[in-house]
């Protein structure tokens, strides 16, 4: 549930930020921010509702629009569906063109952490894992040269 606080942490810091001191909005700020949250493909489901039910409390304490989406990972899939979390981050609200100007940042938080019945194979996989998350970021840089790069937030013991 690290993830869950790294979430939290993005939106109570974006509350913070977007106040110039007088209560106010920055005028270069956009009223919603998007946080994505990619998990495994079982658990979209239950995610979403979690973020839906807490998103709910925070837009009652928050003058902003407070929006988590949550999309499927598969660690093992060679960037693809980090790749479609990066495609789906620039497109418009409604499907139009992308935008160039929304920043992203990937928080590669885990992989698989804990005890496995083959720890060899477990340190394979994530050290494979954020090779492919390093890769299809810079493949997206590549394919979207007029984007703002996206950064990269690596936590990751093993690799």
């Amino acid at each position: 549930f690290v993830g869950r606080h790294v979430a939290y942490s993005l939106l109570r810091q974006h509350d913070l930020d977007d106040d110039d001191g007088d209560g106010r909005r920055r005028e270069d700020d956009p009223s919603q921010r998007t946080i994505v949250c990619l998990v495994r493909p079982d658990k979209v489901s239950h995610e979403q509702s979690y973020w839906n039910a807490h998103v709910t409390d925070m837009r009652q304490l928050s003058r902003d629009k407070v929006c988590v989406k949550v999309m499927p990972y598969d660690m093992l899939d060679g960037g693809l569906t980090l790749n479609d979390a990066l495609e789906a981050s620039i497109e418009g609200n409604d499907g139009s063109s992308p935008s160039s100007s929304r920043p992203i940042c990937v928080y590669h938080v885990a992989s698989v952490f804990g005890p496995t019945p083959d720890p060899i194979r477990t340190a394979k996989d994530n050290v494979r894992s954020a090779e492919d998350v390093v890769r299809t970021i810079d493949e997206f840089r590549r394919r979207h040269p007029r984007s703002a790069p996206p950064r990269l937030v690596l936590t990751s013991s093993m690799s």
